[in-house]
C-alpha cells in the first residue's frame, strides 16, 4: 500500500496516522459514548475490547468537524490547583486482532454532534 500516514481524505474529516494496513474482512466494532451510553457500559468495553485485541491507532477524525465544543467541553486536568493539561474530545479508528486471528476496527469516542452524513461517508470510505 501506499504511505498514507499523515494523510486524510482531502476534505479533512479524518487523518491517517499509519499506512493503511492490510486486513481481511475486519469486523468493525462502534462503541461511541454519549446519551446512549447507559453507566459507560460502552467506554468499558471499549477499554476491554482494545486491550484484548492490542489495538493501536489508525484514523484520527477532525474534533472541530464533529464535536460542538459549546455542548462538549475539554477537560482540564488539575495537580495541586495547576492545570497541568487539557483532554479533548477524539473520535478514533483502532486495529487489532483478536484471540481467534480476527481483524478488529474499533470506532471509540464521543458520538458525533453534527456532520452525521459525512462522518457516515468516512468511515464508509475507509
Amino acid at each position: 500500500m501506499s504511505d498514507t500516514s499523515g494523510r486524510g481524505d482531502g476534505d479533512g474529516a479524518y487523518e491517517w496516522l499509519v499506512d493503511e494496513p492490510m486486513l481481511h474482512e475486519p469486523v468493525l466494532v462502534v462503541m461511541l459514548t454519549g446519551w446512549i451510553d447507559a453507566a459507560n457500559a460502552a467506554a468499558a468495553a471499549a477499554d476491554a475490547l482494545s486491550k484484548e485485541c492490542e489495538t493501536s491507532p489508525l484514523v484520527r477524525f477532525d474534533d472541530d468537524t464533529f464535536i460542538d465544543y459549546r455542548a462538549r467541553r475539554p477537560i482540564m486536568e488539575l495537580r495541586d490547583g495547576i492545570n497541568t493539561d487539557l483532554v479533548w474530545s477524539t473520535i478514533e479508528l483502532r486495529s487489532g486482532r483478536s484471540s481467534s486471528g480476527r481483524d478488529v476496527l474499533l470506532l471509540t469516542g464521543p458520538e458525533p454532534d453534527m456532520a452525521w452524513h459525512r462522518f457516515a461517508r468516512s468511515i464508509s470510505d475507509i
